[in-house]
């Protein structure tokens, strides 16, 4: 397969999820690899992939296909490793333990970031359990399950283990203690896998019985999983002409299934930005256009407290293929970023029709994230969404839409360096609409990455952590939504009515002095 056919499909605005699973069992070997190198390499545009790899499980022709990624700059994860690495005793950081010590020929230095990935596909779930201790032995240190191509030599291998030692993480003790004393210590799980099912009886199979089968076998392999130090195992399941479900079950919650991620590849959720919606207990809402993700989100409050803050919080992954002119990337952005602002506000109102009616949703908030970059003034986004709403207002206040925020990594000349920036607009009021424009910055003193205005006027999240949760709602909005739902105004926005009305005036009074001055000035020169 030619490499630049695999990346368009790679960088595909399409939704290819439904379609590359179809291919993970295909009779030609070579369609099976390109299906699930595509399929990796989609799913982690937005981490640093460093290598994928294939081989055989033992006793059999099913393709495992194995990938070594780092976690972007921007990941919490990663910055947690920063903050551990920042607070150690010792200032000495061990190096990742990778799916074997030869799979990469990398040297990773401090904080630790790096993962190791598995993949493969099987024809029911029954060879599944029958090759479970094959795909895990995978994770064994031995130089007869090295990943490498198959053509390596041996020699080839040696040279590499003689060049690499042994990649483990670990948080030293003290000082002084050693490496072979260092692997006592808890190790974070840093191993994902992946497992394709083609499954026809799973397919008809409700969720959550399909969970609760999924779930007791991983649970009944707890100890092997731990002891191979696996972070996560997700099962796609896959029929023909069908989206994949997605079950994932995480080490963290002790392998029973994190419902949050439920249908959706986990590798997205970083791109979704998932974890800032910590404040909120989360529903997955179903949706019709799979390139949308749609929460219900209730703020968490002490036990016994009623719930009065409930949001929607519909998130959308934008992709395209690299614009090389800033021309193509203002008209892409400006069609592709109306059309999808549209979809989320079909999807929200047929959310809302649907919803129970003793739960009332209010600062609806929509996400889009443009992934390659493209090449563009952050400003033109900004007066791009400004139009939007503009055109749109009547429908954006009728679904309780307060904010919406764009995501986009930008170049402001075709050979400038990334800038990923951040643009809100938000309007509490519904009178008048507020847009902050931010770089997203590390910080030198704690190498975590933050929001950093771009330009005046200076924006609330200045100086924050990118990962900041979103905050639920406060008295202030409390109040103004119950004025809202009595068709009337909250008493304190009148402030700001007067505010605009004076401002408008002014510029009347001032656009009438221009106009009476070229016209003096045209009467002097005649």
């Amino acid at each position: 397969f030619l490499g630049e056919k695999l990346e368009q499909l790679i960088k595909s605005d399409t939704t290819v999820f439904d379609i590359l699973p179809g291919f993970f069992l295909h009779r030609n070997r070579q369609v099976q690899l390109a299906a699930l190198e595509v399929y990796v390499r989609r799913a982690y545009t937005a981490y640093e992939v460093m290598s994928v790899l294939q081989e055989n499980l033992i006793g059999s022709d099913i393709i495992v296909v194995e990938w070594q990624f780092l976690l972007p700059q921007n990941h919490p994860n990663r910055q947690v490793a920063y903050k551990r690495a920042s607070t150690s005793s010792s200032g000495m950081i061990g190096k990742v333990h990778s799916l074997s010590e030869d799979l990469s020929r990398l040297n990773i230095t401090n904080p630790p970031c790096q993962r190791t990935g598995v993949m493969a596909a099987f024809v029911s779930f029954q060879q599944f359990e029958v090759m479970f201790d094959s795909l895990m032995s995978l994770f064994l240190n031995d130089p007869e399950l090295s990943p490498m191509s198959s053509d390596s030599s041996s020699a080839d291998l040696e040279s590499i283990r003689e060049e690499e030692p042994p990649l483990i993480m670990f948080t030293p003790d003290s000082p002084g203690t050693s490496s072979a004393q260092s692997l006592n210590v808890t190790e974070e799980p840093i191993h994902i896998i992946n497992v394709g099912l083609m499954d026809s009886s799973l397919a008809e199979e409700q969720d959550e019985i399909l969970s609760k089968k999924l779930g007791d076998f991983v649970r009944s392999n707890i100890h092997l999983m731990n002891e191979k130090g696996i972070r996560r195992i997700t099962f796609i399941i896959f029929n023909e002409n069908c989206y994949p479900r997605y079950f994932t079950f995480r080490a963290r919650h002790q392998f029973n299934e994190d419902t949050i991620y439920r249908h959706l590849e986990p590798a997205l959720a970083f791109q979704l930005e998932i974890n800032r919606l910590s404040n909120f207990t989360i529903q997955l809402i179903p949706t019709q256009n799979h390139r949308m993700h749609l929460y219900l989100g209730s703020a968490k409050v002490a036990e016994g407290q009623p719930i009065t803050d409930h949001r929607f919080f519909i998130r959308s992954i934008i992709r395209h293929t690299d614009l090389i002119t800033a021309e193509a990337s203002f008209v892409y952005m400006e069609r592709e970023g109306e059309r999808i602002f549209l979809e989320s506000l079909d999807q929200l109102q047929v959310a809302s029709a649907n919803m129970d009616e003793t739960i009332r949703t209010d600062c609806n908030h929509i996400f889009l994230h443009f992934v390659p970059p493209i090449i563009l003034e952050p400003t033109k986004i900004a007066d791009k969404m400004l139009s939007l709403v503009s055109q749109y207002g009547i429908r954006l206040l009728k679904l309780r839409v307060t904010e919406a925020e764009i995501k986009a990594t930008i170049r402001l000349t075709p050979t400038s360096d990334k800038i990923p920036i951040r643009v809100f607009l938000s309007s509490d009021n519904g009178v008048s609409v507020r847009v902050h424009m931010y770089q997203e910055i590390e910080d030198p003193r704690t190498g975590e990455i933050i929001f950093q205005s771009w330009g005046p006027p200076t924006g609330p999240l200045n100086r924050q952590k990118v990962t900041t949760p979103y905050p639920s709602k406060d008295h202030l909005q409390q109040k103004r939504y119950n004025a809202q739902n009595m068709e009337t105004t909250y008493i304190y926005d009148f402030i700001e009515m007067f505010r605009q009305a004076v401002c408008q005036q002014w510029e009347t009074y001032s656009k009438q002095f221009q106009d009476e001055d070229e016209n003096n000035e045209s009467k002097l020169t005649t």
